[in-house]
């Protein structure tokens, strides 16, 4: 029997999330082309872990959340309970800036008309 739980990544979780992250990129046909070496894509592994990272400690609400299982065939052991990172799911807050108030008040003028070609 397994069972699922969702919640946000413990700190030593980002590795596998940066695994799931390249994996299910895998039928791409670009990742290769990107990433032709094992060196790269180690580069790439480590990048998409420190962003995950990132993500966890630099805010205050979680941006991040992860699908663990745990299942009768999982040894318990001190890292993880037993319990697996099967997926996550990621997102930004992209907040608009605000328009500063004195253009608002005040906006700029609209640009001038070019001469009329009569005027020339």
């Amino acid at each position: 029997m397994s069972n699922l739980t969702i919640s946000p990544p413990t700190p030593p979780e980002p590795p596998q999330i940066a695994t799931i992250h390249i994996s299910s990129m895998s039928s791409n046909p670009l990742l290769p082309l990107q990433f032709p070496t094992p060196a790269s894509l180690a580069d790439l592994h480590d990048h998409l872990a420190s962003d995950a990272l990132r993500h966890l400690t630099h805010h205050d609400t979680p941006r991040i959340l992860v699908a663990r299982v745990k299942s009768d065939a999982d040894v318990e052991n001190d890292d993880t309970g037993g319990e697996r990172v099967i997926s996550f799911v990621k997102w930004d807050i992209i907040r608009h800036r605000a328009q500063p108030r004195s253009q608002a008040i005040n906006p700029p003028p609209p640009p001038p008309h070019p001469p009329a070609a009569h005027d020339a």
